[in-house]
C-alpha cells in the first residue's frame, strides 16, 4: 500500500526499496513494494478511464492479489535457499555518495545514446510525418 499510495514511479522505486529494506520491512515487503509499480494511483486512474470503474477494480484486486503472493512465495523460497541479503540500516548514506564507478560512466554512455535517439527524432519526426502523409491518403481517397 506505500507505493500506491506514494507513487515514487520506477525510477524511485529501487531506492526507496533499498531504504525500507534497511529500515527493517520484511525481503517479501521489499519485493511486493517493487512489484506494487503496476497499481500506483496514476495508472488505476488510467485503469479507469480507459476501462471504466469495474474493470479497473478487477485489475487492481488481481495485480494486488498476484503481488501479494509472488512477494509470499519469493520470500519463502529465498529464505529456504539462504538468498536473503542481509538489511543494511546504513544504505541511505551509501546511496547519496558520488562516486566516479562503472554506474557512473554506464550513465554518460546512455545519456549520449539518450541525446541521440531525441537528435534523431528532432531531425526526422516519424509522428508528424505519418500524420502528415495520412492525410494526404485521407484526403486523395475522400
Amino acid at each position: 500500500m506505500i507505493a500506491v499510495i506514494t507513487f515514487v514511479c520506477s525510477i524511485g522505486n529501487v531506492p526507496m526499496a533499498a531504504v525500507l529494506w534497511g529500515s527493517g520491512i520484511s525481503f517479501g515487503g521489499v519485493l511486493a513494494f517493487l512489484y506494487a509499480d503496476l497499481i500506483v494511483l496514476p495508472l488505476l486512474d488510467a485503469y479507469r478511464r480507459y476501462y471504466g470503474w469495474r474493470m479497473a477494480a478487477y485489475i487492481f484486486g488481481i495485480f494486488f492479489l498476484t503481488m501479494v503472493a509472488s512477494a509470499l512465495i519469493m520470500d519463502v523460497a529465498f529464505t529456504a535457499v539462504g538468498w536473503v541479503p542481509p538489511p543494511n540500516p546504513n544504505i541511505q548514506a551509501e546511496m547519496v555518495e558520488f562516486k566516479i564507478d562503472y554506474t557512473f560512466w554506464l550513465n554518460i554512455v546512455f545519456a549520449g545514446v539518450a541525446a541521440y535517439l531525441f537528435y534523431l527524432n528532432r531531425k526526422h519526426p516519424m509522428y508528424h510525418e505519418h500524420r502528415h502523409h495520412a492525410h494526404h491518403e485521407h484526403g486523395a481517397h475522400g
